[in-house]
């Protein structure tokens, strides 16, 4: 069996394992694989697991968004999927030039493509294709032959190494939701920064901590302390939670305040995205800020005396300080988005407020009053 180069194996392999970070994704790779094989064209496709199931496709720089499309659409009747299992297979290794003449496949993508020649590789988890490779070749080229597949079933390995890498960022991102819908209606303050600190988004209750800037507040994009030393601890945590990978909390810290007896207490949590779920791999992490005196859940009867509103007005308030949107209140209370944007409009009547975001900052203001 023929083997590839050393130092063009080593590009290649390197290149698969950089793709998630790049722009386009993959990239690199799928140049490399185009240049070493002699490809026309080359397709990527992610968690591909059966015609008609929901994948991602990428694709190199000489196959343009009309031929994208037919091959989506195309894919459905794509017969030369299902290969075994990291095993490089040529188009014409399963069917004669006949059989080919009679399949909508070959006659309507291919064909007007120009694709004549066609090789893959499937690699597979949990008995379905999680990652495949398709290279082409136009009509008057040559068929792929021993060299091509040998590079193909070389990267079997590292394909099997990148499918676990994927799902474990699957896993995260789908904890990590799930936390960030815990914490918010725990009434905690969600921030999420970037591996630089910036502040990315946060929810509206840590938007209301952080505007009363009492022990921490926001300075250049980044959460600021009063002190140097709070500052450089902040920094630190941050750092060392964007460099582990696992989905513990990794460190507390408390900060002091002027205006509350209570400190506020920190906690930071590693984040992740996932190329499965459609977004960019990133090294985020979460913040969660609890201040003692904001408690939603409890206050509502107070709530509604202190401003007259109705129980259903009160009950909208206080999920809309808890970080939900008019559409995901209408969803968890049954109803339609009129009724809620209704009784919105009757809370603002009563409140002279004319915002969410005002709405918001009043409902957290007399919340913490009431404590």
């Amino acid at each position: 069996m023929l083997h590839p180069c050393a130092q063009t194996f080593s590009d290649i392999s390197a290149a698969l394992y950089r793709g998630p970070f790049e722009s386009p994704r993959w990239d690199s790779f799928i140049r490399l694989l185009e240049r070493e094989c002699g490809a026309g064209a080359v397709v990527m496709g992610l968690k591909r697991c059966r015609p008609g199931e929901a994948g991602r496709w990428f694709y190199s720089s000489d196959i343009n968004a009309q031929h994208a499309d037919d091959y989506q659409r195309y894919e459905e009747l794509d017969e030369f999927i299902n290969l075994p299992d990291g095993q490089a297979v040529t188009l014409h290794d399963r069917y004669s030039l006949q059989a080919l003449e009679q399949m909508r496949y070959y006659r309507e993508l291919l064909r007007p493509h120009n694709m004549e020649y066609v090789l893959g590789l499937d690699s597979y988890k949990d008995d379905k294709v999680a990652i495949f490779l398709r290279l082409s070749r136009p009509a008057g080229a040559e068929d792929f032959g021993a060299q091509e597949k040998s590079l193909l079933n070389a990267l079997q390995p590292h394909l099997q190494n990148l499918i676990l890498w994927l799902d474990r960022q699957e896993a995260l991102n789908s904890e990590r939701s799930i936390y960030e819908n815990v914490v918010t209606q725990l009434a905690l303050g969600t921030v999420v920064v970037d591996g630089n600190g910036l502040i990315q988004k946060m929810n509206p209750v840590a938007e209301y901590i952080l505007n009363a800037a009492d022990g921490l507040y926001i300075e250049r994009g980044r959460l600021a302390g009063q002190s140097p030393q709070l500052n450089q601890a902040l920094k630190k945590i941050l750092l060392c939670t964007g460099s582990v990978s696992g989905s513990e909390l990794l460190d507390t810290l408390s900060i002091p305040r002027l205006k509350s007896p209570t400190p506020l207490h920190l906690s930071f949590k590693p984040s992740a995205s996932s190329e499965f779920s459609g977004d960019g791999i990133a090294a985020d992490n979460m913040v969660l800020i609890n201040a003692a005196e904001i408690q939603l859940s409890g206050s509502q009867k107070a709530l509604q005396e202190m401003l007259g509103l109705t129980k259903a007005e009160t009950r909208l308030a206080i999920e809309l300080a808890n970080g939900l949107t008019v559409a995901q209140v209408a969803e968890k209370q049954q109803v339609s988005d009129n009724t809620v944007r209704t009784h919105l409009k009757r809370i603002f009547h009563k409140t002279d407020l004319n915002s969410q975001v005002s709405l918001v900052n009043m409902v957290l203001r007399c919340i913490a009053s009431l404590n």
